[in-house]
């Protein structure tokens, strides 16, 4: 679960009409946020009426910057074990079935030899 603290940006114009009906801006304030930036454009400026356009646009970077750095935190305070490998002996059967194939092979290693020396 990912949770993300509110922001807010805000903007505070006072604008006004001369008399002969241009648009004047008297004062602006702006405040901007942690992650969000707001900006305001005046555009289409004529004798009947003007638009204000305000844009809010947040970094989503840092958001993602933030998240790698609470994952890359969780990780270091994480405690790796070490796994150690411990040869286990071998049982009495065991050792005796490897004595009885080292034996079995020698005997039958043998057995060859005298038989292709009698053949010659």
């Amino acid at each position: 679960m990912i949770k993300v603290e509110p922001d807010s940006a805000s903007i505070r114009a006072v604008i006004e009409c001369d008399s002969v009906g241009n648009v004047l801006m008297r004062e602006l304030e702006t405040e901007r946020g942690r992650r969000i930036t707001a900006e305001f454009r005046l555009t289409n400026v004529n004798a009947n009426a003007a638009e204000l356009d305000f844009e809010c646009k947040e970094d989503s970077l840092l958001l993602k910057i933030a998240l790698l750095e609470k994952c890359i935190t969780r990780l270091r305070e994480c405690q790796y074990s070490e796994v150690i490998h411990i040869e286990r002996q071998f049982r009495w059967w065991e050792k005796g079935l490897m004595y009885l194939g080292v034996i079995s092979t020698a005997l039958l290693f043998i057995l060859v030899l005298i038989v292709v020396f009698v053949k010659r």
